[in-house]
């Protein structure tokens, strides 16, 4: 059964999001999924985990894509808010968790003097 999440005006088949993304490997348009999910968030009103937590990792999978180490920072930062959102739905959520964490560590990453951290 597909899972989908209903609005007043709407409904998003988010198996059939999930398929699109995992079928398209790395010719998906990420930007595509992306405006999808973000008009999803828009009319439900901000209240699904499921579209939050599925923002965070479109977002953060298409700062994979980029060159700019300060547009991949921007993008990164934008996974933390949209993870935020899910998990302060709820902060069991697995998905949630993992597309927080790993834009944590991006983050990390990305810090100029990590290797000085490091020592």
């Amino acid at each position: 059964m597909a899972q989908s999440v209903e609005s007043s005006s709407a409904i998003i088949d988010l198996q059939a999001w999930d398929n699109e993304l995992a079928a398209a490997g790395k010719t998906v348009d990420y930007e595509k999924l992306y405006q999808a999910m973000l008009k999803a968030s828009k009319e439900s009103a901000g209240q699904s985990v499921e579209i939050w937590w599925r923002l965070a990792k479109v977002t953060f999978l298409a700062s994979l894509n980029m060159d700019d180490p300060v547009a991949i920072k921007e993008k990164t930062l934008e996974v933390v808010a949209h993870a935020e959102k899910a998990l302060t739905l709820d902060s069991s959520n697995f998905q949630a968790n993992l597309w927080s964490a790993s834009a944590a560590g991006k983050l990390a990453l990305l810090e100029d003097n990590l290797p000085e951290k490091l020592k």
